[in-house]
Order: C-alpha cells, then sequence, then structure tokens
C-alpha cells in the first residue's frame, strides 16, 4: 500500500496551476481513469469481505456496518457499496470495464440499477 501513497504523493508534488495545458489535460485523463479504477477495487475489496464475512472476526454485524465505520461514510453510502458489490458479481462485463476505467461509477450504478429491474435483458452478459 505504501507504493499507492508514495504514487500520489509524486502525482500531488507539482501544485496543478504550475502544469502546462497540455500536461494538466494529460494528467487529467489519467487521475480520473485512476480514481475509476480505485473505486473498481474498493468494491472488490467489499466483494471479497461480504463473501468471506471477514468483518465479524472484527465485531462488526454486517458488511455495511464495517464499511461504513473504516471507511468513514455514512450507512447508506456504505449500503449503496455494498449493494455495488454484490450486483457486480452478477455483471463480469460491467465489473471489468469498471476495473479497466472504461466506464465510472454513476454509470455502473445505472446499469446495476437496470439489471436489478430486469436481470434477463443483462443474462447475455455472463457470455462476454
Amino acid at each position: 500500500m505504501s507504493s499507492l501513497r508514495s504514487a500520489i504523493d509524486e502525482l500531488t508534488a507539482i501544485p496543478a496551476e504550475d502544469l502546462s495545458g497540455e500536461e494538466c489535460d494529460a494528467e487529467l485523463v489519467e487521475v480520473n481513469t485512476a480514481v475509476v479504477q480505485l473505486q473498481a477495487r474498493l468494491l472488490e475489496l467489499t466483494a471479497a469481505a461480504e463473501r468471506t464475512r471477514f468483518f465479524e472476526t472484527l465485531g462488526y454485524i454486517s458488511g455495511t456496518a464495517w464499511l461504513a465505520d473504516r471507511l468513514r461514510v455514512t450507512y447508506g453510502a456504505a449500503r449503496r457499496l455494498v449493494g455495488l458489490a454484490r450486483s457486480l458479481r452478477e455483471m463480469p462485463a460491467t465489473r471489468q470495464a469498471l476495473a479497466d476505467g472504461l466506464i465510472d461509477l454513476p454509470r455502473v450504478t445505472r446499469l446495476t440499477d437496470a439489471h436489478a429491474l430486469n436481470p434477463e435483458a443483462f443474462a447475455r452478459e455472463k457470455s462476454i
């Protein structure tokens, strides 16, 4: 994990206002892709904790309670993350697109909502 922190420190060492327009443009796209990929990792870790129920060994009664506490987010925000992580187990192509930084979390949320309403429409995705 220290390599991630080191990369962030290196990235933020130069103030944005000191970048050229081209450097700012390139870094903006790269940072956004990295943010999306880190969100995918967060959901992957959430799904793993849900699957193994690891949080119970720490005294939490649910994955949502554990996530809310560990991430210092509201219970509602944690519940949404757990719901996305669970939904993505059934949507491997969407999960991979997020991990690759090709789609963002709001789009994933829309897709998982649509999946919940009409799972048959997404049945093809399992074979993609």
